[in-house]
């Protein structure tokens, strides 16, 4: 099992991951707007490069982007409540310390 500083990294790193894939997301989505009609679009499936219908590049992009907007918030959440229980933690922590201090004196 995870320690909560473990956890609170990994959450972290998740968060990051997603905001860059939006940004990639929606800086891609952008410029495709101003791509021709006519011209062909790829999409990429491993290593290789598998031609795609105009539309569904578009609703593919905008169901990734739709994806990271709804999934950071939540994950931003549960950061703020580990962050919450691992304060709550450390206080009571700090609090047990300085009892036994007291006592052994």
């Amino acid at each position: 099992m995870d320690t909560l500083d473990e956890q609170i990294g990994k959450i972290s790193l998740n968060i990051a991951a997603l905001n860059k894939a939006n940004r990639i997301g929606t800086f891609s989505l952008s410029y495709l707007e101003h791509v021709p009609e006519e011209a062909k679009l790829y999409s990429s499936v491993g290593k290789m490069f598998v031609y795609e219908q105009r539309d569904r590049v578009f609703s593919s992009l905008a169901d990734s982007i739709e994806h990271t907007n709804d999934r950071i918030p939540k994950l931003r959440e549960t950061l703020q409540k580990f962050d919450q229980r691992k304060r709550e933690q450390s206080a009571a922590l700090k609090e047990l310390y300085e009892s036994i201090q007291v006592s052994s004196t």
